[in-house]
């Protein structure tokens, strides 16, 4: 995830969808992450090739995640036990 351009957070796991409704389950975080914070759901409002704009479940505040082209992603996740 970057803000301004800039990569604050890094992340991996699965996900899965059930209508609108995306529920994420992260196994690995640049962040340390608390149990109750492993898994989140969260409703899709749109989706297109590049973009995805959902509601929080957790917060509902209204955010858009981007497609990164391939020359700016990152494949240097931490290894899955970083996910506490």
């Amino acid at each position: 995830m970057s803000v301004n351009s800039e990569i604050v957070w890094t992340w991996g796991g699965d996900w899965t969808l059930a209508g609108n409704r995306l529920t994420w389950h992260y196994t690995r975080s640049s962040m340390t992450l608390h149990e109750n914070h492993r898994t989140e759901t969260d409703e899709i409002l749109s989706v297109s090739d590049d973009t995805l704009t959902y509601r929080s479940g957790s917060r509902g505040s209204v955010s858009t995640l981007q497609r990164l082209p391939p020359e700016r992603r990152q494949h240097t996740l931490p290894p899955p036990d970083n996910a506490r």
